[in-house]
């Protein structure tokens, strides 16, 4: 993992074209995934919040539960690895869907090879797919916590 400035990540969303109304970066430095490990990783933690929080059940155990589960879960898990010395650069996002239906979905900052090269990749935390998002979602990004 990489250490990077919480307002280069902050800086990063903007530049790759994303508006986010409310973004709170709470460390001033995060550690940043390796892009080629990050789905496998997102995928170990998810299938630990699963075992917690399944069945989805509206307004009790739903998107925005299993979104703040996972970052819990990488918190623990980034404390039980050797990178201590800074915030784990994996956060919630609230955003409006294409449908117009409000959810609740992970992200991941990643470096590429371990450069300064930054990409954000994001994740459903119900299953541990990585999630795409169009170009209106990106617009539409209602809060970020990382």
């Amino acid at each position: 993992m990489k250490k990077l400035k919480s307002t280069v990540l902050s800086n990063a969303l903007e530049a790759m074209g994303y508006n986010v109304h409310a973004e709170w970066f709470l460390d001033e430095n995060y550690n940043v995934f390796d892009d080629d490990d990050v789905a496998d990783y997102v995928w170990a933690q998810t299938k630990e919040v699963t075992k917690i929080l399944d069945p989805y059940v509206p307004d009790r155990s739903d998107c925005d539960d299993f979104a703040w589960l996972l970052k819990a879960f990488a918190i623990i898990g980034q404390k039980k690895g050797s990178k201590q010395d800074a915030g784990i650069a994996f956060g919630w996002v609230a955003y409006k869907q294409d449908s117009g239906v409000h959810h609740a979905i992970n992200m991941a900052f990643t470096s590429i090879d371990n450069s300064t090269q930054l990409k954000v990749r994001f994740f459903e935390p119900q299953t541990g797919q990585e999630v795409y998002l169009s170009n209106r979602e990106k617009l539409n990004i209602h809060m970020i916590v990382c």
